[in-house]
């Protein structure tokens, strides 16, 4: 292979994006007024400098990361899992909207059918 391709390949690796191309800080933007870098840093519990080195990686954000990030702004999970493709939608009973309605933001335990597969994750574990 040619050297040159080679190193524009790993120069055009971006972070994931969810369905409609958009990465994780514009998609909380969009649907969580006024969420920016500093908020998205204190829910992943990193520095400035890890966050801004971390976002440019072609594995953000993981599936740990959006699960801290989907505790920490009330989100629904499994939703934003969907979105960012780790996990599939037939792995999910129903997934429902990423920020849930006001009135339904409280958590409720849910549990798997007897039979039923957990859905597996794809992604990277580390930060």
């Amino acid at each position: 292979m040619n050297q040159s391709r080679d190193w524009y390949s790993l120069c055009s690796m971006s972070p994931r994006k969810d369905g409609n191309g958009r990465p994780l800080e514009s998609l909380l933007a969009y649907v969580l007024d006024d969420v920016g870098a500093q908020d998205i840093q204190h829910a992943l519990g990193i520095s400035a400098a890890t966050y801004y080195r971390r976002k440019q990686q072609e594995d953000y954000p993981s599936a740990d990361e959006l699960l801290l990030i989907a505790h920490y702004f009330g989100m629904n999970p499994v939703s934003l899992l969907l979105s960012f493709g780790l996990i599939d939608k037939e792995d999910t009973p129903a997934a429902g909207p990423v920020v849930p309605r006001l009135a339904v933001i409280t958590k409720r335990e849910v549990k798997a059918k007897p039979g039923k597969k957990t859905p597996g994750l794809r992604g990277s574990s580390r930060f």
